[in-house]
């Protein structure tokens, strides 16, 4: 039976099944690194992760990541530096709490729409333009499985 996604249950849920360390303890990491200001949970949040907009006008995005979704950092820099734009730099800040920590990344807010706010959501798509969404959603997937997450790390 389908549910229905709600921000708070997400957060929730990372908190209590991810990490040891508190959504406190993270928004307050990130608001020390602004120098203020307050942190705001995005809409949607993923799985293994719990990510915030801080700073003046929310220009900086904080992820603060479960042990076995950290990013590569190596692939982020080469990232950043083929698809200026579309892939921000990252930094990396550390970890929030000794026992089964988060890892803590720093990146711009980038302008634009996440892909589950701008696909088609007409009440009856083209049989093309469902296989065109079924194969984005695989490609961006991949590309973050392989590219981002590496979920075998121990």
């Amino acid at each position: 039976m389908p549910t229905t996604y709600r921000l708070d249950d997400s957060v929730d849920s990372f908190f209590e099944s991810k990490t040891d360390a508190t959504r406190q303890e993270c928004d307050n990491m990130a608001i020390s690194h602004m120098g203020g200001g307050e942190a705001v949970p995005v809409p949607i949040q993923g799985m293994f992760s719990y990510t915030i907009t801080a700073g003046e006008a929310n220009l900086k995005l904080f992820q603060f990541r479960c042990e076995d979704s950290t990013l590569d950092m190596e692939i982020i820099g080469l990232a950043a530096i083929a698809h200026p734009g579309f892939a921000p730099p990252v930094k990396y800040h550390g970890t929030v709490s000794q026992s089964r920590p988060v890892h803590v990344y720093e990146m711009d807010n980038l302008d634009g729409k996440p892909y589950i706010h701008a696909r088609d959501t007409s009440s009856i798509l083209l049989p093309d333009a469902v296989a065109r969404q079924s194969t984005t959603i695989k490609d961006l997937a991949r590309y973050n499985l392989f590219h981002y997450c590496r979920p075998w790390k121990h």
